[in-house]
């Protein structure tokens, strides 16, 4: 019944009322499991069992979670080089960061009020 690249047609739902993890074919059998605290590698393995059960068999193309690139020497620099640059560089006019403006804030703290 329902058969899609040899699949079942199902249903993943979480149920946030009842605390768990709702897997169902499209026939009316289901499997679930309670969302508990656990690590994202539980969660994986227990919603992959889950569908195996009901034979589901799913083919992820990039099974793994995202990773940073390879640091090498052709490596570009990442976010934090450029925040860090950003932080280096004076905005006209206004002084060095932490320092009192003349007139402005509290002496010493660049905070209004003073």
């Amino acid at each position: 019944m329902g058969q899609v690249d040899g699949n079942p047609i199902f249903t993943i739902d979480f149920d946030f009322v009842g605390h768990e993890l709702v897997v169902q074919r499209l026939d009316g059998e289901r499997i679930s499991f309670p969302l508990v605290a656990q690590s994202v590698a539980s969660f994986y393995r227990r919603t992959f069992d889950a569908l195996a059960a009901l034979g589901i068999k799913i083919r992820l193309d990039h099974p793994h979670p995202c990773r940073p690139p390879a640091r090498g020497p052709r490596a570009r620099p990442g976010p934090a080089g450029r925040r860090s640059r950003l932080r280096r560089q004076r905005l006209p006019g206004r002084g060095l960061p932490g320092r009192g403006l003349p007139g402005r804030g509290l002496p010493g703290r660049g905070l209004p009020g003073g």
